[in-house]
This record gives C-alpha cells, sequence and structure tokens, in this order.
C-alpha cells in the first residue's frame, strides 16, 4: 500500500492491476508503461496475459539493486494476492483508494479476486475503501 498526497485518500492499494478498456487518457496504463520494468541485460522482461501473484515479482534495477516489479505483466489485469493484507496492517483509521491502477469490477475480473478483496474490506471496518468503476 502507498501513502498518498491525494487530498481525499490517504493510501492507494492495489490488490488488482491492469485493465482491457484500452481507453486512450487512462493515466494507469501510462503509468503502468512507464514503470514496466527490464532486466539487468536490458530486455523487456517476459510477461503472459496476467494472473494471479502470491509473491512479488522482483527484477535487478541498474545499480544491481532488486526491486519489485509493479506490473510484472504490464497492464494486463493481475492480482497480486500478497497484497491483500496491507489494509489490516495500518491501524489508525484512513481512506483507502482501491485498485487505483486497474478495474477491480472489469468484466474479465474473475469473481474470486472480487471476493477475496471484499473480505479484507470488512475485515476492516476502521478504514474508509473507496472503489472507482473505470468503465
Amino acid at each position: 500500500m502507498n501513502k498518498t498526497k491525494i487530498e481525499w485518500c490517504d493510501y492507494t492499494w492495489n490488490p488488482v492491476t491492469g485493465c482491457l478498456h484500452k481507453c486512450e487518457y487512462c493515466y494507469a496504463r501510462r503509468i503502468a508503461k512507464r514503470f514496466g520494468k527490464i532486466d539487468d541485460s536490458g530486455i523487456i522482461m517476459k510477461y503472459s496475459k496476467g494472473g494471479e501473484l502470491s509473491e512479488p515479482l522482483y527484477y535487478q534495477d541498474r545499480n544491481g539493486e532488486m526491486r519489485i516489479n509493479p506490473y510484472p505483466y504490464k497492464f494486463f489485469p493481475t492480482f497480486h494476492k500478497y497484497r491483500l493484507n496491507e489494509p489490516q496492517q495500518v491501524k489508525k483509521p484512513s481512506k483507502i483508494f482501491v485498485s487505483s491502477m486497474g478495474d477491480l469490477f472489469g468484466e474479465w475480473v474473475p469473481d474470486e479476486w472480487i471476493e477475496q478483496v471484499m473480505n479484507v474490506v470488512k475485515q476492516c471496518p476502521q478504514h474508509t475503501f473507496m472503489f472507482l468503476k473505470k468503465s
């Protein structure tokens, strides 16, 4: 989860990233493209058409440091299961923007992904969760 400077929320939480709408004005797609990671040889990492990640994937940056690859499948829908416990780690009541880097309610998102996210929301009544439907 990321602390944010957005005035109407405290954190962004992206357990699901990616979208298939292909809106030309999409800020999230531009960010994912900009931060699409390359491996240490400079070759763009191989990707599939999205999927589930139980743990983060890493890449080696130009300084030789290992960093989490935030968009390992570019902008294809991806469920980052390892992020599900993040809201529970924030004890102070907070406003959390959910899936700002994707469309959690896109028709391509499996019901199981949505159910797991909503189960976390139910477990954290101290927080206010905000959802945005992209189209």
